[in-house]
């Protein structure tokens, strides 16, 4: 019998789990406004990863159907 993990979803929830706990210690004994800031720079940064991701996929499927036609001749 093999178990195999799927590590990447393992880390996310790790991950969700320091940051979701960092965030109460933060909350309850310095200040509120400190806990804010640091979940708002984890979810910004997170957001322009994904615009940066998006960016990239749209580049590769403009740029894909360069190398279907056979025909095409180089610049």
């Amino acid at each position: 019998m093999t178990i195999k993990l799927d590590w990447p979803w393992i880390l996310r929830k790790v991950r969700l789990v320091f940051l979701v706990a960092v965030f109460g210690v933060l909350y309850k004994y310095l200040d509120p406004i400190w806990a804010f800031i640091w979940i708002f720079y984890f979810a910004l940064n997170d957001m322009m990863e994904i615009v940066t991701d998006i960016e990239e996929m749209k580049e590769e499927r403009a740029n894909a159907w360069k190398s279907i036609s056979h025909k095409r001749k180089g610049f």
